[in-house]
């Protein structure tokens, strides 16, 4: 797991992480919904909350703001970020 970086205004969750790492390898809601065995909505709402609480657009630039930071590392697969 990647150590959290000091720039981050947030405390950010493990899922955090394994749903940005998704979205990084280009998962739609549902497909990371089923990998994360969560609906949907839930996915879609929580993407929202962490694009608002980063300031960010859109998922692109939520995973930019993620890698830039250091929280993820880009090329990492979700598989081995665990809980």
């Amino acid at each position: 797991m990647n150590k959290e970086c000091e720039s981050c205004p947030y405390s950010v969750s493990n899922l955090d992480k394994r749903m940005v790492l998704l979205v990084a390898e280009g998962q739609t809601k549902k497909e990371i919904a089923d990998t994360l065995h969560l609906s949907e909505a839930s996915i879609k709402r929580h993407l929202e909350k962490l694009m608002e609480r980063f300031g960010c657009a859109n998922r692109t630039n939520l995973v930019y703001e993620f890698t830039g930071r250091g929280i993820i590392t880009y090329g990492v697969s979700a598989e081995n970020e665990s809980d």
